[in-house]
Parts: structure tokens; C-alpha cells; sequence
């Protein structure tokens, strides 16, 4: 074999490797569409999330962690964070915070988009990039210095089998101040991942804790909290 021959031969080999490699070639864009997909079109959705907040971009001990709740029905959807509650309406908002024993009434309000909003996520993205991994893609999204995204980056895990978000990191640019004191500050970038467990889509039925009639009541012609918010202070802010 004269060495032209290697040579060609080698270069063939590159070509097919490359345009091999180019046909694999995991396109982030479609995968983010497949999840957006998902959720969009969904009649109702609900999952289970878990919050933890880092001190810096590359610590790995936990600040501050807490649970959450999300459920969707069409355009109403029942939000909890903390001890914090959220009901959407259909012509309603309710905010129940159990630290305060306070119930916030007011008109609707826009809505919590548990949709990915592909086009905001990508608008002023400067790279993607995706590691495939075993049972999950992992979505890195870098964003210029100077953006108006409040994220330096946001990591994405999504899974193969579903297409649902399991995880999400986001990394801000603004400092944090992590003090206990009001004498002194303890600023540093913070580092927020959400874990997403437990979803389910299309689910059978309404759930009822999307209704009005589930936290307040008329009690001698007044509205009065009941069940969960029993004996909690109304404020109802339609009034003002």
C-alpha cells in the first residue's frame, strides 16, 4: 500500500467519522421543544419540588432548603412554597402564609407559567450545550456579561424517557447577602437548584384545592377562612 493510499484512506475514515458524529449530533433546541411540549399541551400537570440555596456558585453545602407543591388545572393553578400558599383562580388570588396565620385576597393575577418558555430561555443566550448522559440530557445555558438575564448560567436536567425537567440550577450574577447580622454583610453569588419529582400530566378529574370554597366561607354575611387557614386574619385587598 503506497503511502497516497494511507493517506487517502485515512482521510475517508476522518470524513465518515466526522459526518457520522455531525447525524448524532444532540440538538438542544429540540430537546427543549419536547419539553416545552409536554408541559404546554398538558390539560393538567402537578409535581413535587424541593428547594436548595448555596452560598457561591461552586459550594456544595446546602444554605437553606424547603419543599413545594405545584398544581394545574387549564388556567388555574395551586402553588405551595414553604409554608406559603398560592391559589390562581379563575376570578381570584389567595395567598396563605402559616407563618403570619394570614390570608391575601385579591383579584386574578397573572398566572405562574409552568410552562419552559423556550423563547425567553434561548432570546439572549450566548452557548448551549448538552452532555448526554444515562437516563437524563444535561442542558448548560451560558448568558454574555451585560445581559439583562439575572443567571450568569442555568443548568437543565431532562429526562430521556419523558422529556420532563427533573432538575434545575440557576446561578445569579447579583451578590447575596448571606449575614444573620444587620452589622455586617456576607455577600456572595448564590446558587439555587430545584429538584422536580413526582410529575404527572393529564391527570383524571379537578382537584379541589384550586376552589374558593376551600379556604374562605360567608359567616354572618362576612367572608371567613376555614379549613387549612381556620381562624387566620382576611385581608382582602379588593377593597383598596
Amino acid at each position: 500500500v503506497t503511502p497516497k493510499r494511507t493517506k487517502m484512506r485515512f482521510l475517508c475514515l476522518l470524513s465518515i467519522l466526522f459526518l457520522s458524529s455531525m447525524a448524532t449530533a444532540i440538538d438542544v433546541n429540540d430537546i427543549l421543544q419536547k419539553v416545552r411540549a409536554n408541559y404546554s399541551d398538558s390539560k393538567s400537570i402537578e409535581y413535587y419540588t424541593s428547594y436548595a440555596l448555596f452560598k457561591g456558585h461552586y459550594s456544595k453545602t446546602i444554605h437553606s432548603e424547603y419543599n413545594g407543591y405545584v398544581y394545574k388545572y387549564k388556567n388555574e393553578t395551586y402553588q405551595k412554597i414553604n409554608k406559603t400558599e398560592f391559589i390562581y383562580g379563575k376570578d381570584f388570588f389567595l395567598q396563605i402564609s402559616h407563618s403570619e396565620k394570614a390570608v391575601l385576597l385579591d383579584g386574578l393575577q397573572k398566572n405562574i407559567n409552568t410552562a419552559v418558555d423556550l423563547d425567553q430561555v434561548l432570546k439572549k443566550c450566548k452557548s448551549k450545550k448538552v452532555i448526554e448522559n444515562e437516563g437524563y440530557y444535561e442542558v448548560t445555558l451560558t448568558y454574555p456579561d451585560g445581559s439583562s438575564s439575572p443567571f450568569s448560567h442555568v443548568r437543565m436536567r431532562i429526562s430521556k424517557k419523558k422529556y420532563y425537567l427533573t432538575q434545575l440550577d440557576l446561578f445569579y450574577i447579583r451578590m447575596q447577602n448571606f449575614s444573620t447580622s444587620y452589622r455586617k454583610k456576607d455577600l456572595a453569588q448564590s446558587h439555587l437548584r430545584i429538584t422536580f419529582t413526582k410529575t404527572k400530566i393529564n391527570l383524571k378529574g379537578r382537584k379541589k384545592i384550586v376552589d374558593f370554597e376551600n379556604y374562605i366561607t360567608i359567616l354572618n354575611k362576612f367572608l371567613t377562612p376555614k379549613g387549612v387557614c381556620l381562624g387566620y386574619e382576611l385581608i382582602d385587598n379588593r377593597l383598596k
